[in-house]
């Protein structure tokens, strides 16, 4: 299955009496017969509309992804222990390779980045809770910044 067709069952079961298509559509400002057309499957949009639909929903392009195939298990009766077909699927693979590339890019030293990737995948080989404890330390990090930049901000206002 698509990683576009597994989109478009995870947005119809949102789709309700209360989230009417139209309403939808109307609120994502798309033309309802093309909205209806992408759900028929008879149309596509771009990853950036994807990603937009899928933040109406509170959810993430790769979020919605995932509720699909598991709507699809559950339609299927796939349990999960048998093999996913998410990870056979090459556009997912690709998706997320793609997120993890366009990540790498945003850092000012890449190849810093990419070592610390690697590092960190190295770690969680050895110990799986490790990640947990450098996500925390990272929070604890952009935490700390923060509420530095705040009162930074504070005094230089009071200051004027």
């Amino acid at each position: 299955m698509k990683s576009t067709d597994l989109f478009i069952k995870s947005v119809e079961s949102y789709i309700s009496k209360k989230n009417k298509q139209s309403v939808i559509a109307d609120a994502l400002n798309i033309s309802r017969p093309h909205f209806n057309s992408f759900l028929k499957g008879k149309r596509g949009f771009s990853e950036e509309k994807m990603e937009i639909i899928a933040a109406y929903f509170g959810k993430t392009y790769l979020e919605m992804l995932v509720l699909g195939q598991e709507l699809f298990n559950k339609e299927n009766n796939i349990s999960a222990k048998e093999p996913e077909i998410l990870s056979k699927n090459n556009d997912l693979d690709d998706h997320q390779d793609k997120l993890h590339s366009e990540v790498i890019k945003k850092f000012k030293q890449k190849k810093l980045a990419k070592e610390c990737n690697m590092k960190m995948v190295e770690l969680e080989k050895l110990d799986p809770k490790s990640l947990e404890k450098v996500n925390e330390f990272l929070d604890f990090q952009l935490y700390e910044k923060k509420n530095a930049e705040k009162k930074a901000a504070k005094k230089k206002a009071k200051g004027m």
